[in-house]
């Protein structure tokens, strides 16, 4: 038989005490809820008194919505790096495959002509070539002379420690000193002087070595092809 006015159920208790024959007792029965989610709000949390209340996100629309756009938006971050799921692309060339070099930009002074060289034959960089055009070459260790011999000697100035130079109206090459001692062929160079260069002469910078080769001379000058 249905309770149609929600009264909890009676129990009758039998035996010797009759004071409750006809008792009623509450029958409370706990049923549980599924939980609800919650999102924990850190800095702006709403309070209700001094405590904390937990906001019910399950129907916000738009906090789903933003969620799923966040999920399926690419990482930003990643675009452009190599990872494990995006490698970066290994480019294979078979041998005697022709391989379009990178455009370079064009080096200083590529229009003024070669008149000489000079090639280090004994000392730190040896090997190593200069070419050099018309005027007052500087050579010494700083990048602001026109030849750089910077590959360790010490004993070479930074500043110039010598000088070689063309004169075209005679065709004919000097060598001259700074601070330092410069010797050419054996012979130490004079402080306030100059001296002939011959190509294929030596020349000797702290412990470098430089082999002075002639292009412009007696028999050949650009002045007079041009």
């Amino acid at each position: 038989m249905s309770n149609s006015n929600n009264i909890p159920p009676t129990r009758v208790i039998r035996g010797n005490d009759t004071e409750g024959a006809t008792r009623k007792l509450d029958v409370e029965v706990e049923v549980e809820k599924p939980a609800k989610p919650t999102m924990k709000i850190d800095s702006d949390t709403p309070l209700r008194g001094d405590k904390s209340v937990n906001v019910d996100i399950s129907k916000d629309t738009h906090f789903n919505s933003a969620a799923k756009q966040k999920a399926q938006a690419p990482d930003v971050k990643s675009e452009g790096k190599s990872s494990k799921a995006n490698p970066p692309k290994t480019t294979l060339y078979r041998p005697g495959a022709i391989v379009e070099a990178e455009a370079t930009e064009p080096s200083e002074d590529t229009d003024a002509p070669v008149i000489g060289w000079l090639v280090i034959v004994d000392g730190p960089g040896k090997g190593k070539g200069f070419s050099f055009s018309y005027g007052d070459q500087s050579i010494g260790r700083g990048t602001e002379n026109s030849l750089v011999l910077d590959f360790g000697d010490t004993g070479i100035s930074r500043e110039a420690h010598a000088n070689v130079m063309y004169d075209p109206q005679v065709k004919e090459f000097y060598l001259t000193r700074g601070g330092n001692n410069v010797y050419h062929q054996g012979n130490r160079v004079p402080g306030n002087g100059e001296v002939n260069l011959q190509s294929g002469d030596n020349i000797l910078l702290g412990g470098t070595t430089l082999k002075f080769v002639a292009l412009c001379g007696k028999d050949f000058d650009w002045n007079d092809t041009l």
